[in-house]
């Protein structure tokens, strides 16, 4: 199964690193083909230079230990095509 997680649930899992959010995405990714978005990517990214800076080391361990497949979203997205779709 190919299961994809929100930038909300990452700050959590990456940020947090070590805590249960973390330890539930490594056997979710064990078990199964975890996928990440490359605009959820780019999210957490811009969230954690925001709010945690600091923390910035601790997302890219958790980032570089994860197993993942790389979704990536167009960067223009024809709205008569797909006008539910948010970005």
């Amino acid at each position: 199964m190919r299961v994809m997680f929100d930038t909300n649930i990452l700050i959590s899992a990456g940020i947090f690193y070590g805590g249960e959010f973390s330890r539930v995405a490594a056997d979710i990714a064990e078990e199964h083909n975890f996928v990440l978005s490359s605009v959820v990517v780019d999210e957490l990214r811009d969230v954690a230079d925001r709010k945690f800076p600091h923390k910035k080391p601790i997302l890219d361990y958790f980032l570089q230990r994860l197993s993942f497949e790389m979704a990536y979203t167009p960067d223009n997205i024809d709205p008569d095509i797909f006008p539910k779709i948010k970005r």
